[in-house]
C-alpha cells in the first residue's frame, strides 16, 4: 500500500521551517536588544516585522529550490500574470540622452500622404548654441530684461540646440512645415533636463559644379556610366541613413545591447556608424 503525499513537518534546513526561524530570530533579538526592547509579544510592531521577514525567507527558500522550468512557467490562457522573461525590445531601449539619439528621433519622423506614400526626414544635425540672459547683481536674479538702477551682467546659458533637417527630395513646403512641427513635438517629449531646442529649420543647400573627363570602356553604355557616377557622387556627398530590420542588424554581427541602444524607433534600426559618417 503506497503512502499518501503530505506536507513535511520536519525540515533539514532552518530556512524552510518558519517556527524554528522565528524562534532563532527572537532569541537573537533578546540577546542583543538588552533593556532597550523588553516587549517580545506578538502585538509588538517589531515582532510583527520580524515575523514577516521570517515568512519572506521561507517563501524565497522554497521558490529558489523549484526547477528553473517551473520558475519561468506562467499560467496557460491568462492575461493577468506577466510574462516570466522580457524581450530585449522591452527592457533595453531608453529615452533619448545623446545628440545621436536626438538625430535618430528626427530621422524617424515621417508623415503619410493622401495617396498612402510616406514623406520624411532624410537626415538631421544638432548644433550647440547658447541663450543670453541678464544677471541682476544686486538682487541675485536672472531675467531677460535689465532693470534700471541695478548692476547687471550678460550671461550665456548653455544646453540649447539648433536643429537642421534635410527632407526627402520630393517634399513640398507644406510637408516640410508639418515635419518640422512633428520633429519639435517629438524632441520636446524626449528632451533632457536643462536642455531645450531653439530653432528647427531646413539645412541650407550648397550648390556646386563638378567638371570631369571620364574615360569609359568601349562596350560601356555612356548613360549607364553617367547615372552610376551621379548616384555615387550623391551618396558620397550626402549619404543616406538607412533603416534596418532586426534580422539585418543581427546578420551584421551586432549584439542586442548595441541594437537596442537608445530610443526605440518606429521604422526600424539605424546603424550608429552610418549616422556618424553622414
Amino acid at each position: 500500500m503506497s503512502q499518501s503525499k503530505s506536507i513535511p513537518t520536519q525540515y533539514t534546513d532552518i530556512a524552510f521551517d518558519y517556527n524554528a526561524l522565528r524562534q532563532k530570530a527572537l532569541a537573537f533579538v533578546q540577546a542583543h536588544s538588552g533593556n532597550l526592547w523588553t516587549d517580545h509579544n506578538v502585538h509588538d510592531p517589531g515582532i510583527t516585522i520580524m515575523e514577516m521577514l521570517c515568512f519572506a525567507i521561507t517563501d524565497l527558500s522554497y521558490r529558489a529550490t523549484l526547477p528553473i522550468a517551473n520558475l519561468l512557467a506562467s499560467a496557460a490562457n491568462t492575461q493577468a500574470l506577466p510574462k516570466p522573461l522580457y524581450s530585449a525590445a522591452t527592457i533595453l531601449p531608453t529615452r533619448a540622452t545623446t545628440p545621436l539619439d536626438y538625430r535618430k528621433l528626427c530621422i524617424d519622423t515621417s508623415i503619410t500622404r493622401a495617396n498612402g506614400s510616406f514623406c520624411g526626414v532624410k537626415n538631421a544635425w544638432l548644433q550647440k548654441t547658447t541663450r543670453p540672459v541678464i544677471a541682476n547683481l544686486n538682487q541675485k536674479t536672472l531675467s531677460h530684461t535689465a532693470l534700471p538702477g541695478n548692476r547687471t551682467q550678460s550671461v550665456s546659458i548653455k544646453g540649447f540646440y539648433n536643429v537642421l533637417l534635410e527632407f526627402d527630395a520630393d517634399a513640398t513646403n507644406a510637408e516640410k512645415i508639418e515635419l518640422m512641427a512633428a520633429v519639435r513635438q517629438k524632441l520636446q517629449q524626449q528632451r533632457n533636463l536643462c536642455e531645450d531646442f531653439v530653432n528647427i529649420a531646413q539645412v541650407e543647400q550648397a550648390p556646386f559644379r563638378l567638371c570631369a573627363e571620364i574615360d569609359i570602356a568601349e562596350n560601356a553604355d555612356p548613360f549607364d556610366v553617367l547615372s552610376s557616377v551621379l548616384v555615387n557622387l550623391q551618396q558620397y556627398l550626402s549619404p543616406v541613413v538607412n533603416f534596418y530590420s532586426l534580422e539585418a542588424m543581427q546578420e551584421a554581427g551586432l549584439e542586442s545591447a548595441d541594437i537596442f541602444d537608445g530610443p526605440r524607433l518606429q521604422h526600424g534600426f539605424i546603424k550608429t556608424t552610418e549616422l556618424l559618417q553622414s
